[in-house]
């Protein structure tokens, strides 16, 4: 196999997810078509959609099936890719299915709340970042990172984090008038600053080194840089926040 063959599948997905999201009429066609609704979800005024065409995982799905009649595949060369690939996804599957149900149902519970003497309904999310804004105010940007780190280490993922949190942080920045682009990058940071200390990790690295049973002194030695690392994406965050990055970017 070639050099450039190797390369194929990786520049297929690349172009792909360009052309899908920067040519307006192909990103309005596969936007409107081939989407599931779920309208009134069990009796709520919720309703939800899957757009099957847009969706990024359904261009790497196509570039799979591409990639087998480029490379020449058997069918049990097929068959076992399929297979690895499967017993590969499935613990994440598991986590991010239950970590999108916890977060739709903190987006979708209101709470009403008394903000400045006036009432006001809000999800748990949203209660959480007006709370949290009203009392860090214009210092919420030091501490995104400190959050996106501390939701790595609970869900022990950058992307669960994300899924937890990016919404939490969007609402607190809006609520204190910072860059949204700013604060949410400042939870990914975070959150893979967090990696260090995400317990799950941590217990796979020492498996294969056969150190079980030495996690808790790990964790403790890596407190060090992940609290200097959450300092100075902090320090970074608010400058970007507030001097360098004008309002409504």
């Amino acid at each position: 196999m070639s050099l450039g063959m190797a390369w194929m599948p990786y520049i297929l997905v690349a172009l792909l997810l360009v052309v899908t999201r920067v040519i307006g009429p192909i990103q309005s066609f596969l936007a409107t078509n081939g989407v599931l609704m779920w309208n009134n979800i069990l009796g709520t005024p919720f309703s939800e959609g899957v757009e099957l065409l847009y969706l990024p995982g359904s261009l790497f799905v196509l570039v799979a099936v591409v990639t087998y009649a480029l490379h020449g595949m058997s069918t049990d060369e097929i068959k076992a890719s399929w297979s690895e690939a499967l017993r590969n996804i499935a613990p994440a599957v598991i986590a991010l299915w239950f970590a999108v149900a916890t977060v739709m149902i903190m987006q979708r519970t209101g709470s009403t709340i008394v903000l400045e003497s006036a009432p006001t309904s809000a999800g748990m999310l949203g209660l959480l970042s007006e709370a949290t804004a009203s009392v860090t105010g214009q210092l919420f940007p030091f501490f995104s990172g400190f959050i996106g780190a501390f939701g790595a280490f609970i869900a022990g993922s950058n992307t669960v984090s994300d899924i937890l949190f990016g919404l939490f942080q969007f609402q607190a920045a809006q609520q204190i008038g910072a860059p949204t682009q700013i604060i949410v990058a400042a939870q990914a940071v975070g959150g893979a600053i967090g990696n260090l200390i995400a317990i799950h990790n941590v217990v796979a690295a020492l498996t294969v080194v056969g150190l079980i049973g030495e996690e808790g002194r790990v964790i403790r030695l890596e407190l060090i840089p992940v609290l200097y690392y959450s300092v100075v994406t902090g320090i970074l965050t608010l400058i970007l926040a507030f001097a360098v990055v004008p309002a409504g970017f």
